[in-house]
């Protein structure tokens, strides 16, 4: 019986997440959950325990494959949280069974409702049109890297995926509240091993950088190939140095990049993104917030939505991130006149709190090899920001 559940919920995930089921190499959607980032971490906690190896890459590719089962039924019902379906990556032909007795009594005694489900999935058997290589070539060429295959480049980054429909203590940089509620937001988690040395130094910088771009590459590509219309002529999307998506000056989404994970040679990086889609006019958390529906229509389904995005942005985080795996300085270079071009920041007048405190104002001149900004202080002067908060003043 138990066996028969998981059976039938696997059909339901590739249902309910058809795009991102085959993006990834891994899936876990919930349907509440703390935040995906923290339930990120529990699970790359709980799978540093379990394996005998340290080899983050396969950690990560299979980070939501029925072997994560127990480690996440069992934190996800400490914490109260809402049913999961996994859908992990499986070294297996297509068509394997997998009802042996052992895994069927794993989940014993563990409230049904919060009953983690499993669906077995191997990228290779998979041809899909979210991540086909017609996509993957325009990102690459878009970067400047003239091959057109993803499996051509030095380094090849696995890309997992969590996804909630809610979460109950969803953060933002600094500690903020980030606003969501159930059919209105997108709420995700990307989850990438990366070489360690992208996490050290000058490159730090570029990780989130590649993650704000991957959300307006699947954001374009989602309302460039749809039926929606802009509502206002006007209607770009942009990035807000150093983590925020923009839509007509307001912010549209944001982004909360976290070490989960390093050893000698490899990071585990986790990449916390929320985007508001649906959400109406009167529940919009600020002033300075807005909502995709509110420029762009007719849209489809959250469900159908949130999957075409989710989808997008694994493919293009993956690309992304390969290549500056590969390449690190070419392609920080090419990130950066990306993010130039994209930015709501440069030109305008702004506030910099500094993490190490206080606050300048100024006007934001350019951002560097390092993804640090530059900003020319009204007296003249010069102030480089690597780490804090920028907002930009009204004119």
């Amino acid at each position: 019986m138990q066996n028969e559940q998981w059976s039938n919920e696997d059909a339901a995930l590739g249902d309910k997440l058809p795009y991102t089921f085959q993006a990834a190499d891994s899936v876990c959607w919930t349907e509440a959950t703390d935040s995906t980032n923290a339930l990120v971490a529990r699970v790359v906690r709980q799978r540093l325990q379990q394996q005998d190896g340290n080899d983050l890459r396969d950690l990560t590719a299979g980070l939501f494959d029925r072997e994560s089962a127990a480690a996440i039924m069992a934190s996800e019902t400490q914490q109260g949280e809402g049913r999961i379906v996994l859908g992990g990556y499986a070294e297996a032909a297509e068509g394997t069974e997998f009802a042996d007795t052992e895994s069927a009594e794993s989940g014993a005694g563990v409230d049904t409702a919060k009953q983690a489900l499993f669906s077995p999935h191997h990228r290779a058997h998979v041809d899909y049109a979210c991540n086909h290589n017609d996509v993957v070539a325009a990102l690459l060429a878009q970067m400047g890297v003239a091959t057109v295959q993803l499996d051509q480049l030095p380094t090849q980054v696995p890309i997992s995926v969590a996804l909630a429909d809610t979460q109950t203590a969803g953060r933002g940089r600094l500690g903020r509240a980030w606003y969501n509620r159930a059919g209105e937001s997108f709420i995700a988690s990307y989850v990438a091993a990366v070489p360690k040395s992208l996490i050290t130094g000058e490159r730090s910088g570029w990780l989130t950088m590649a993650a704000g771009l991957a959300v307006v590459d699947a954001l374009g590509h989602e309302l460039t190939n749809s039926p929606a219309l802009e509502l206002d002529p006007s209607a770009d999307i942009t990035l807000k140095w150093p983590n925020d998506v923009f839509l007509i000056g307001r912010k549209l989404g944001g982004i909360l990049t976290e070490l989960t994970a390093s050893n000698d040679d490899q990071a585990v990086v986790t990449f916390g993104i929320g985007l508001n889609l649906l959400v109406d006019p009167s529940r919009l958390p600020t002033r300075e917030s807005t909502s995709l529906q509110l420029h762009y229509a007719p849209l489809p389904s959250h469900e159908e939505l949130r999957d075409r995005l989710a989808a997008g942005i694994a493919t293009a985080l993956r690309v992304r991130l390969s290549a500056l795996a590969s390449w690190p300085d070419r392609i920080a270079e090419r990130m950066r006149q990306e993010v130039t071009a994209r930015s709501w920041t440069l030109g305008r007048r702004v506030v910099a709190r500094l993490a190490q405190g206080g606050a300048v104002e100024g006007r934001a001149e350019s951002i560097n090899a390092d993804a640090s900004l530059t900003i020319r202080l009204d007296d003249g002067g010069i102030q480089t920001v690597t780490t804090g908060d920028v907002g930009v003043l009204p004119e």
